[in-house]
């Protein structure tokens, strides 16, 4: 099977069953092998964003389906601390990348948008266009105390 084959259908399969209302994730090193090696998450990103961009229409209307990593946490609010994709790439945590799915209004951009910041797409090889969108994404629970980061691509 196709890897663009294998991510549609676990769309379709995640949004039948509603198992996207539990946070249901796909790593990419579960879509391909070739995924596993911490270096290989840039091109993960890259090819997958660019997977979903171009399968669009078989996504079902009123869905979306970004692209994740959670990024290194500390106790105070970094923000957007990376000038270039190398220093992006060193903020990775030690889990791969994920597939989410999510309807369009409850993604945690729409929900909670003053913890989520555009990235510039000069240094990002998978914002060729502007159907691919990198967000910044950081918050904070109340009764934690490290923020949380991540990087989300959208199509």
């Amino acid at each position: 099977m196709l890897m663009a084959d294998r991510i549609i259908n676990w769309v379709h399969s995640n949004i039948n069953s509603q198992s996207y209302t539990k946070h249901q994730d796909l790593h990419v090193d579960a879509i391909s092998a070739t995924y596993k090696a911490r270096q290989s998450w840039v091109t993960a990103f890259e090819e997958i964003s660019k997977i979903l961009r171009d399968r669009r229409a078989d996504i079902p209307l009123g869905f979306c389906v970004p692209i994740s990593i959670s990024l290194t946490s500390e106790h105070n609010y970094l923000g957007v601390k990376a000038q270039n994709i190398e220093e992006l790439e060193a903020e990775f945590s030690v889990s791969p990348p994920s597939l989410y799915v999510f309807r369009e209004t409850e993604s945690p951009w729409h929900l909670y948008p003053d913890s989520a910041r555009l990235l510039p797409s000069a240094f990002l090889p998978w914002n060729s266009d502007d159907t691919i969108k990198s967000i910044h994404f950081e918050y904070r629970e109340p009764h934690e105390l490290m923020h949380r980061r991540s990087l989300w691509v959208v199509t």
